[in-house]
């Protein structure tokens, strides 16, 4: 499988194929019977793909599952040295890690014992390199996947072996940066979620002490959304709201006014203020204030930010919520005048926020291109010129 590199390779690099047993060896991997619990609950680290979901780091110590020694010998899974890199190959493919211990695989890796030439952490960064290719190399009916002869003909530009470990010591550096800077953005993110809600707190919450109370259902209605699915979605100025936010555009609305949109299914509970003209589909409730009611809508869907919507979850399988909960949820209405300046003064501090927010994001997007274009530079040479 010839990959995407620099046709003008660095003197003294070279292409080889994984495949090269002098390089490196490609083991698969297997599972043992699943109706057998003798082969089951043992103390060998046996790795799936679902043990790397979501798996932050390189290497890896535990596994969900282990075998026992009868397991290990009633298939053709194979016990890999501490060090071995691993690659998902099916659902998904491009999970990477690095063995910390010995440990087996299912079938759904193809792994790698490096030979004297070869870094298995620049072999591990030179395949997370090219995940988005090898994801677009899989084939297969019911699931894409790379088969064990694909994967060894996977070429690598191999550099000299003080070569590799250099720039395996440059991407740890930039690699460890990264991750800290990642961390610090979400918590930017947090704090400005948490700045938003203390300010709810203290303008409605702890004032409501002296407000009448009434049940929210005497004044709202939940309205259900109406399906649209993207093929009908025209692209005009009416904006399209699922459960998550803004999903495409149309050229009519459902909804001719502003509105609140509430998740329904998939994220529960979740909150839209939607100005103007909108379409909510099937996944939502919109809001309708009921006739007489001096409710101002930017009030209520701050308001609505503090119950916890999410937990009012009633759904066993797919999550779903009921809108007879949330009808039957004790209220505080204060006067329109008052909920006007509550109002204004939480649209200042939420304008504020989305500010601060809009560079978050604009830096999140700067962070996220970093490691594809560091990489490059890694394999091409760059990153150790003179």
């Amino acid at each position: 499988m010839a990959t995407e590199t620099n046709d003008k390779l660095p003197e003294g690099w070279v292409l080889r194929e994984l495949g090269d047993r002098e390089l490196c060896e490609v083991v698969a991997g297997s599972t043992p019977s699943t109706s057998n619990p003798e082969l089951w609950d043992g103390d060998i680290l046996w790795i799936t793909p679902k043990d790397l979901s979501g798996f932050k780091g390189v290497e890896i110590n535990d596994t969900a599952k282990k075998i026992t020694r009868a397991g290990y010998e009633s298939c053709s899974t194979h016990l890999l040295p501490a060090g071995a890199v691993l690659l998902s190959t099916r659902a998904p493919i491009g999970y990477l890690a690095i063995a910390g211990k010995p440990l087996c695989t299912n079938q759904g890796f193809k792994s790698f014992v490096c030979k004297e030439e070869l870094n298995n952490r620049y072999l591990f960064y030179y395949l997370k390199s090219i995940v988005p290719q090898l994801q677009a190399e899989g084939s297969g009916t019911t699931f894409s996947e790379l088969s064990k002869q694909r994967v060894s003909e996977i070429e690598i530009p191999l550099s000299p072996l003080e070569t590799q470990r250099k720039i395996v010591s440059k991407l740890d550096a930039f690699f460890a940066e990264y991750n800290a800077a990642k961390k610090q953005h979400e918590l930017a993110k947090k704090r400005s979620e948490k700045i938003m809600q203390a300010a709810i707190s203290k303008l409605i919450t702890n004032a409501a002490g002296t407000w009448p109370e009434t049940k929210l259902g005497s004044l709202i209605s939940l309205n259900y959304g109406k399906g649209l699915t993207s093929v009908a979605r025209s692209g005009g100025r009416v904006p399209v709201y699922g459960s998550n936010g803004i999903v495409g555009q149309h050229n009519s609305a459902l909804v001719n006014q502003d509105t609140i949109i509430v998740g329904r299914k998939g994220t529960v509970g979740a909150l839209h203020y939607a100005p103007f003209e909108s379409w909510p589909i099937d996944t939502t409730y919109y809001v309708s204030v009921t006739q007489g009611i001096h409710l101002d809508l930017r009030f209520l869907y701050y308001a609505l930010k503090q119950y916890d919507l999410l937990g009012m979850d009633t759904s066993s399988a797919v999550p779903g919520l009921n809108r007879n909960d949330v009808y039957a949820l004790d209220f505080k209405l204060p006067p329109l005048t008052e909920q006007m300046r509550i109002v204004s003064e939480l649209d200042a501090i939420a304008s504020q926020i989305s500010s601060l927010t809009d560079r978050q994001s604009r830096v999140g997007r700067a962070i996220g291109i970093l490691p594809s274009a560091i990489l490059r530079k890694a394999f091409s040479g760059e990153l150790v010129a003179e």
